[in-house]
């Protein structure tokens, strides 16, 4: 999306909006369509939103609050556990940028794990599990075991997971090897990533699957040169390093990249 546009969607949804926010507000008393603007307005101000970063982000944290507050587990429970994952995801990047929000985030993902079942919502389960995963490894104080614990289980064969699921656990893996300086794992873990990542999204047709194929192939493999270089691997090194080069950049912060 244009950057024109979403500020035409911000200017349209604060039409909408009233101005006051307070999420005392009985939510039962309000329209679910109002959840959901708040919603949108949430997501385009996290995506789009000008000026400071973290007051934009704290902007779009309170109108997911205020989302939550209509969507109710009575009223809207899909969409409730919808801006629970936008809300945490708000969260971990104010997390990176202030040393807050990673405690909630994980309250709210663990939420997610409740209702998104892996016998009704499989593939939801298996993201919302990666997404907790990468929570724990960037909260205030890192639980790697739990994080290892999670995408495992996104790796159970019994899940029949998606393929593009499964190559991203396995990034997962490598990165958290990697914080253990086991380099040789965490070098056959991101191996495996890439090998997946090439098979999967090299079928996509959409502009947004190249880049997301492209900006996940430079990660990894600057990872993958990482651990070969650690294990005086100079020449694979060299090339992971010219893989890692050949794509576009990623932007996005932190290791939710690779998910």
């Amino acid at each position: 999306p244009r950057l024109e546009d979403a500020a035409s969607a911000i200017e349209l949804l604060q039409e909408v909006l009233p101005s006051d926010l307070d999420p005392t507000l009985p939510g039962g008393e309000l329209p679910l369509e109002l959840g959901e603007a708040h919603d949108l307005m949430g997501r385009v101000l996290s995506r789009f939103g000008k000026g400071e970063r973290t007051a934009t982000l704290q902007s779009a944290a309170q109108h997911f609050r205020a989302a939550l507050e209509i969507r109710t587990p009575e009223r809207d429970p899909i969409n409730r556990a919808s801006s629970r994952e936008h809300l945490a995801e708000v969260l971990m990047e104010l997390q990176r940028r202030t040393g807050k929000g990673s405690v909630e985030a994980i309250q709210l993902l663990e939420q997610d794990l409740t209702f998104y079942t892996p016998w009704e919502y499989p593939l939801r389960c298996a993201q919302t599990r990666q997404r907790l995963a990468i929570a724990y490894m960037e909260s205030g104080r890192p639980d790697l075991d739990q994080a290892e614990a999670l995408v495992r289980q996104v790796l159970d064969p019994q899940g029949r997971p998606d393929p593009g699921v499964v190559a991203g656990a396995f990034g997962l893996l490598g990165h958290i090897a990697l914080r253990r300086k086991r380099w040789k794992d965490a070098s056959e873990y991101y191996s495996q990533a890439i090998t997946g990542m090439r098979t999967f999204y090299a079928n996509e047709q959409l502009e947004y699957g190249r880049k997301f194929y492209a900006d996940r192939l430079s990660i990894l493999n600057g990872a993958y040169a990482e651990c070969l270089i650690e294990q005086s691997k100079y020449s694979d090194a060299f090339f992971a390093l010219e893989a890692a080069r050949a794509q576009s950049p990623a932007k996005s912060d932190g290791i939710a990249s690779i998910d």
